[in-house]
């Protein structure tokens, strides 16, 4: 049985993978889903300063405001949509991936990439904190 998808690619998280991937994908007319849990870039927003980033961003929050930014201008030509929603599971098939949230809701595409990245450690993370 061949599965019909959603959409082309979902991507789950809008840190600056996420939306770097979305990005890509919706400028190469791919039909695409950007799944995040909470707003755009928000591990960003406390993040203080950065000099390991590209584009010369100095601080956390408008790095967030430049990705939200980016998604709003790629949401306008119709081939990305973002969700405000918490993935759950990925499960790949044959011929498509799926995203179950936690909500129950499950969605399909031919692909989905994962760009969750990181939560901020604490002492009890690593010992050299």
């Amino acid at each position: 049985m061949t599965t019909r998808p959603d959409t082309d690619l979902i991507v789950v998280g809008a840190g600056p993978a996420g939306v770097a991937a979305a990005v890509m994908a919706a400028s190469l007319h791919l039909s695409t889903l950007l799944v995040e849990a909470t707003a755009i870039g928000s591990k960003l927003t406390a993040i203080g300063a950065l000099n390991n980033v590209p584009g010369a961003w100095t601080n956390g929050p408008d790095l967030a405001a430049a990705l939200e930014r980016d998604i709003t201008r790629h949401q306008q030509n119709g081939r990305l949509t973002l969700l405000t929603a918490r993935a759950h599971r990925v499960t790949g098939h044959d011929d498509h991936a799926e995203l179950t949230l936690y909500d129950g809701r499950t969605l399909t595409a031919r692909d989905i990439i994962v760009a969750t990245g990181v939560t901020a450690l604490t002492t009890t993370d690593v010992p050299w904190i």
